[in-house]
């Protein structure tokens, strides 16, 4: 995409950083640490595995029956079953 905006003279390498080309066109998963009690939230995973993609897909976004999701699943997580959570939804 940068080669095709140099082509239509656009020079400045602010407007569209090089690393932003390798970053097209991929499928990126993220796991979210959501902690309600310190209304905060971080990516505890970040993955370019298929399996994984799949994996959230089918447990999480995969509704082709209902217009929207019933409700949120929320499963504590191992490390402090109090603070952290992983945050889908059912179908």
């Amino acid at each position: 995409m940068r080669k095709s905006m140099v082509e239509d003279g656009e020079d400045d390498p602010m407007v569209y950083p090089t690393e932003l080309d390798s970053l097209l066109n991929k499928k990126v998963t993220f796991r979210v640490k959501v902690q309600p009690n310190f209304s905060q939230a971080s990516v505890h995973k970040l993955d370019t595995d298929e399996s994984f993609y799949t994996q959230i897909v089918n447990d999480y976004i995969n509704c082709k029956n209902q217009s929207k999701p019933q409700s949120p699943k929320v499963v504590a997580s191992e490390a402090s079953p109090q603070l952290s959570y992983d945050v889908g939804y059912i179908c």
